[in-house]
């Protein structure tokens, strides 16, 4: 396994790519330490969200 793959699944297991506000704030620390890396090294999943919540922000469209 490499480590684009266990960067990937931090993020579908257990943390999600989607920040939640009751989160603890190590968790927060870790989802974007993972994402960073994940984005980093080349994985799909991560370009996609990154492209989609640049989006939003460039839009003001929020969820």
């Amino acid at each position: 396994t490499d480590i684009r793959n266990i960067m990937h699944g931090m993020l579908g297991e257990g943390i999600d790519y989607i920040e939640d506000s009751r989160e603890h704030e190590f968790t927060k620390c870790l989802r974007e330490e993972a994402a960073k890396w994940s984005c980093l090294l080349g994985h799909n999943m991560c370009r996609e969200m990154a492209e989609n919540a640049f989006e939003q922000d460039r839009s003001g469209d929020y969820k």
